[in-house]
């Protein structure tokens, strides 16, 4: 899959519309591939040491070390502290 110009590239989820979400190591964000081929940053502002990307619906969660950050469709983002709890 390409995603163009970027940087070390880690982890892979798949959008319900069938988009493929990386994280971009080197940017501190996540990459979106649309099935258009279409490619953007998703725009991450708490990123420190990214893991591991999952997505569902308009939520995008990144693991990272010792917290996870989730991202709202609206761009909000938070790091629940029960978020894995159970």
């Amino acid at each position: 899959v390409d995603f163009g110009s970027t940087g070390r590239l880690r982890g892979l989820a798949i959008g319900d519309d069938d988009s493929i979400y990386v994280i971009d190591i080197d940017a501190k964000d996540v990459l979106r591939r649309e099935p258009d081929g279409t490619v953007t940053p998703i725009g991450f502002t708490t990123l420190t040491d990214p893991i591991a990307v999952a997505v569902q619906g308009d939520a995008i969660a990144v693991a990272q070390s010792g917290n996870v950050m989730v991202r709202q469709g609206d761009g909000t983002e938070t790091s629940p502290s029960d978020f894995g709890a159970g």
